[in-house]
């Protein structure tokens, strides 16, 4: 094989991902993961030659990109909130537009508080973990039914030092749960049978189906979630569900249900898409 300047086996490597909207940022990152750099070594060694066997191992992981393998499950991590947590093909790839979550739960309570968190369907730990990394005075739990789910998120919580107030439970939802909770975070299931169907081969065919099927219209586990939730918010509990752009105002009204008194509200991605209704007991509270 003739010796070839990391730059130009990068691009090659990008112009081979014809199915892929990121085709250069992937081929980067596959790079670095290829040859253990950061960007700015990369960029510092551009012109090097790279051997045969670095360019194999290169090709090796474009050609798992070219069938449409997701890069976090190719390096086995993805970031989320600053964070880097361990993925792979038992728990769905932490996106960026559930950071919204996070963010509306810092809006509405103070990072010194001292809150009990519950977390529904913590696949990788991530939103949990998000939260106790800014609630540093409070502790968590991450309901799971999938025992794979559990043992990635309990080392993502090891390796980020938050093993001491994270504890993961298996669960079908709040069925193995006790106590009363301060906050409550949700990313269930909530992908349509329709639209199911219409998923890209990326999520199709490599991310855990358990962890994307709703049912018909992708509410199916709210409305098991729902009735179970009610006795175990505290008086000025806070929760936060997410769900599809297309399903909040159906979520809400099952929320309102459940929770008629709870002030709730619709929260926004990054795309500024409806992404989460959030259901806020503290101002009820205040009333009495």
């Amino acid at each position: 094989m003739t010796s070839r300047a990391i730059d130009e086996v990068l691009r090659a490597g990008a112009a081979s991902l014809t199915n892929s909207d990121t085709p250069m940022l992937d081929a980067r990152v596959l790079m670095k993961y290829s040859l253990g750099l950061n960007d700015a070594a990369l960029i510092a060694r551009s012109k090097e030659m790279l051997v045969d066997e670095a360019a194999e191992n290169f090709s090796a992981l474009i050609k798992r990109r070219r069938n449409e393998e997701p890069v976090a499950y190719i390096i086995g991590e993805q970031e989320f909130w600053g964070l880097t947590f361990k993925v792979n093909e038992r728990v769905l790839i932490p996106r960026p537009d559930s950071e919204c979550l996070i963010e509306a739960v810092l809006a509405r309570r103070p990072r010194d508080g001292d809150y009990k968190i519950l977390d529904l369907g913590t696949g990788s730990g991530c939103l949990l973990c998000a939260l106790l990394s800014e609630y540093q005075n409070s502790d968590g739990v991450g309901v799971d039914i999938s025992i794979d789910a559990l043992r990635i998120a309990a080392e993502n919580s090891r390796k980020m030092g938050l093993d001491l107030r994270a504890q993961f439970v298996n669960s079908d939802w709040l069925s193995a749960i006790d106590g009363r909770w301060d906050i409550v975070i949700a990313n269930p299931p909530y992908i349509s049978d329709d639209d199911m169907k219409a998923l890209p081969n990326s999520v199709a065919k490599y991310e855990p189906k358990g962890a994307l099927a709703g049912g018909e219209d992708g509410l199916d586990p709210y409305r098991e979630i729902m009735p179970q939730i009610v006795g175990a918010l505290n008086a000025s509990a806070l929760a936060v569900f997410e769900t599809g752009a297309d399903q909040t105002e159906k979520l809400s009204t099952i929320i309102a249900k459940w929770l008629p008194d709870a002030n709730r509200d619709i929260i926004f991605d990054l795309e500024g898409r409806p992404r989460a209704v959030l259901a806020d007991m503290r101002t009820v509270n205040k009333k009495d």
